[in-house]
């Protein structure tokens, strides 16, 4: 896994200097503009709840992005170049719900949990900003739920703002690190998925050897003092 998280950090440094920053800055502008132009600043800033929505598990990768959704109104699908770090433009776009005093559900990447938000939700206005790529794709027609889904979405592509210049001179080894990740990721899980049945294994033999009633009744004890 610190092997795969060095080639993805390789991936984004090469990414994120192809992306033309100004551009994505504007685009944040804009978003905030249209979301937020009719809240005025608070007094009292918002609260930022952190999340996960996907990780990676024994069983691959996973995600739930798609059950988040369910009651926001507005919806911002971002597809993003594999390694992309777009902590820029989600802060901005977190800062700006925040200082308006929203309270925020920011959903950070399990890969770079440090600083990278793959999803931001505002559930007061109901609004969400949502990231895809090739790990945690998801279509439009995933999120409707009949033909009376008034909902809103809208489709946004970074790489609109990657330099086709630069793209194309680094496609070469933008290739060879998507592929190394990917070895990389997938020895991870089959890693953890090595692990999680030693665990089990271990488990058993306490479950067997276990004397639950007196857990139980350490339980009920342990509350009795608290309350």
């Amino acid at each position: 896994m610190a092997s795969a998280k060095c080639i993805y950090d390789n991936l984004s440094n090469i990414t994120d200097e192809g992306i033309e920053i100004s551009e994505i800055y504007k685009l944040a502008a804009d978003i905030i503009a249209r979301e937020y132009k009719k809240y005025d600043i608070s007094i009292k800033a918002g609260n930022i709840k952190r999340f996960f929505a996907t990780g990676i598990t024994p069983n691959g990768t996973v995600s739930y992005v798609k059950s988040l959704l369910q009651t926001m109104k507005k919806i911002y699908l971002i597809n993003v170049p594999e390694g992309y770090s777009n902590t820029s433009f989600m802060n901005i776009l977190l800062d700006g719900a925040v200082y308006r005093g929203f309270d925020v559900e920011a959903y950070y990447c399990p890969m770079d949990p440090k600083r990278k938000i793959e999803h931001l939700l505002i559930p007061e206005i109901g609004v969400a900003f949502t990231t895809t790529n090739k790990w945690h794709d998801l279509e439009p027609w995933e999120i409707y739920t009949g033909e009376e889904d008034r909902r809103e979405i809208t489709m946004i592509d970074i790489n609109d703002y990657l330099s086709a210049y630069y793209a194309e001179k680094n496609a070469g080894i933008l290739e060879k690190l998507s592929k190394l990740y990917s070895m990389m990721l997938n020895e991870s899980i089959s890693a953890l998925s090595r692990a999680k049945e030693n665990h089990d294994l271990v488990e058993k033999m306490y479950v067997r050897n276990m004397n639950f009633e007196k857990i139980d009744t350490l339980v009920e004890k342990t509350v009795d003092n608290i309350v």
